[in-house]
C-alpha cells in the first residue's frame, strides 16, 4: 500500500480457501480525516473497466472515531456483480476484524 494520492494498493482475500485478489488507487488521503481510492475485483475480465470508488471518512467525537464507507461503483451491473459475489458480506466481515484487532491493541 503506498497511501498517498496516486499511490497504487493490492490486496488478497482469503475466502473460502480461495483468493480474491482486489487493488486500487488512492485518489485523495487527508490524514486523519478521510481516503478516497478506486478499488477493484483483480481477476480478468473484472479489472478490465472502470473501477468501484470507495470514500472512507474517520469521525473523532468524545474520544471515539467514527468510521463512515462508501462505494460509488461505475454501474448498475457492477452492484449486481459485487453484491452477487457476497461483497456486502465481506465488508462487514473486515470491518469486525478491525474492531476485534483493535480492541486487542488498546
Amino acid at each position: 500500500m503506498d497511501v498517498r494520492p496516486g499511490g497504487k494498493w493490492r490486496w488478497i482475500s482469503i475466502v473460502d480457501g480461495g483468493q480474491a485478489p482486489f487493488a486500487g488507487e488512492y485518489l485523495e488521503v487527508v490524514p486523519p480525516q478521510r481516503i478516497v481510492r478506486t478499488s477493484i475485483f483483480d481477476i480478468e475480465p473484472f479489472n478490465s473497466g472502470p473501477g468501484a470508488v470507495e470514500t472512507i471518512t474517520f469521525d473523532e467525537s468524545a474520544g471515539k472515531t467514527k468510521v463512515t464507507y462508501h462505494t460509488r461503483f461505475p454501474s448498475q451491473d457492477a452492484i449486481d456483480a459485487a453484491v452477487g459475489q457476497g461483497m456486502s458480506k465481506g465488508t462487514l466481515e473486515q470491518f469486525d476484524r478491525l474492531a476485534d484487532l483493535l480492541t486487542r491493541i488498546s
